[in-house]
């Protein structure tokens, strides 16, 4: 029943946001709306989303809260795998097929002090490679900040 109370009030909130009336009829004379490039695009597509990834990676390395996690980590399965998944969460093109975030870190038992340190290091990259980002960075902390309850502790 939660999850049914929470999809429906996730597509009302949509509707609502978007604009588009939950209950009218579409006809061929209503506008188009034109939603802007994705937030995939605004971070550099697959490109900018790479630079990102391997600056983070760079960022972990030398992060004194975090670096010891890295140890025997293999660093390029790691970036294309994050990559692949950031891709797909933010409106790219790429079918993420790894698992999911609980998944990924199950057995870790990341504190919360080590999940605020990679996410800092994810929106510094953010900063470091897209011109004016200060959006993006909100939106990338957004989907990041979600995710703490299936990475924290687990």
């Amino acid at each position: 029943m939660k999850i049914t109370r929470f999809v429906f009030g996730v597509i009302l909130a949509t509707l609502v946001l978007t604009g588009v009336p939950a209950f009218a009829e579409q006809t061929a004379d209503d506008a188009v709306v034109d939603p802007g490039p994705t937030l995939y695009e605004r971070l550099g597509g697959g490109e900018g989303v790479q630079k990102i990834i391997d600056h983070t990676i760079s960022l972990h390395l030398e992060n004194p809260t975090i670096k010891h996690r890295m140890e025997g980590v293999d660093l390029d399965y790691l970036a294309a795998s994050v990559a692949a998944f950031l891709s797909a969460g933010t409106g790219g093109p790429n079918n993420y097929t790894g698992p999911d975030m609980a998944t990924a870190h199950a057995g870790m038992m990341l504190s919360n002090e080590e999940f605020d340190a990679a996410v800092a290091d994810v929106l510094a990259a953010v900063m470091g490679n897209v011109d004016d980002g200060q959006a993006e960075h909100d939106e990338v902390q957004a989907i990041l900040l979600s995710f703490r309850d299936q990475v924290v502790g687990k």
